[in-house]
């Protein structure tokens, strides 16, 4: 599961710090299905493959993935595009904070 929190959403300030974990996020969204099988221990593949995959993993999602929300502008972007889909709450608060409909 990835979470994304929007600074200033819902009148929260975010720090990087272990206790987001803790934290819901704005927007969340899961790892495509394809890539389980990297990560569940119990999926019987050899460290090399595993590794492999894990490392296909990032480079072929996580990181994309990563970049395209990093900013406002790239994550309003990736909104009106339709990559990403939000729940009406936190759609209406990024409208609130960018001043306009989506």
């Amino acid at each position: 599961m990835m979470k994304v929190y929007i600074q200033g959403a819902f009148g929260n300030s975010y720090k990087k710090s272990k206790e987001l974990v803790k934290d819901i996020g704005d927007i969340f969204q899961r790892i495509p299905s394809e890539y389980d099988k990297y990560f569940d221990l119990e999926t019987a593949l050899d460290d090399t493959s595993r590794r492999a995959g894990i490392e296909k993993t990032f480079r072929e999602y996580i990181v994309p993935h990563s970049e395209t929300v990093l900013t406002l502008d790239s994550l309003v972007k990736a909104v009106e595009r339709g990559d990403i889909k939000l729940l009406p709450a936190v759609q209406e608060e990024l409208e609130r904070i960018i001043g306009r409909a989506l």
